[in-house]
């Protein structure tokens, strides 16, 4: 595989790349292998479990739907479950693709694509039935990028 796709970066056809690259992605994620093939760099996030002896998660980032911040422990919640961790934010922003995630709250970080509403300090949810609050700092740059101009 890795023949293909340097003979495919060569000849510089990115359309077909990115579709080699989904599949390679994909085959790794459904049988848990490790290791990375990303296309613009940011399609998983790679979770390295404490509780799990150390194993390695690899999420698809367009699966998640929202990141919970409780204590030194993460929580996300996407289409295919919840897993947990323990990280900062902090690190958790810099994995995550800016063009898909955005941070709320101190607490909340929730994946554009899934907001359904956003009220006055708080918003609901395509996939869950849950509302996450919003901060005024949030607010302003929240609004932006879900509302029309």
């Amino acid at each position: 595989m890795i023949y293909i796709l340097k003979i495919l970066t060569d000849k510089q056809d990115s359309t077909v790349q990115n579709e080699i690259k989904e599949l390679v992605s994909s085959y790794m994620a459904e049988n848990n292998l490790s290791g990375s093939c990303s296309l613009q760099g940011n399609l998983f996030l790679s979770l390295h479990s404490r509780e799990e002896n150390g194993i390695v998660k690899q999420i698809r980032q367009e699966s998640i739907i929202y990141i919970e911040k409780r204590g030194h422990k993460v929580l996300l919640y996407t289409h295919n479950g919840n897993f947990s961790y323990y990280s900062s934010f902090k690190k958790l922003l810099e994995q995550l693709d800016s063009d898909i995630f955005v941070r709320v709250h101190q607490g909340f970080i929730v994946n554009i694509n899934e907001i359904k509403m956003v009220f006055s300090d708080e918003l609901s949810l395509i996939s869950v039935d849950r509302l996450i609050p919003i901060s005024r700092r949030s607010r302003v740059k929240l609004n932006k990028l879900v509302l029309p101009s």
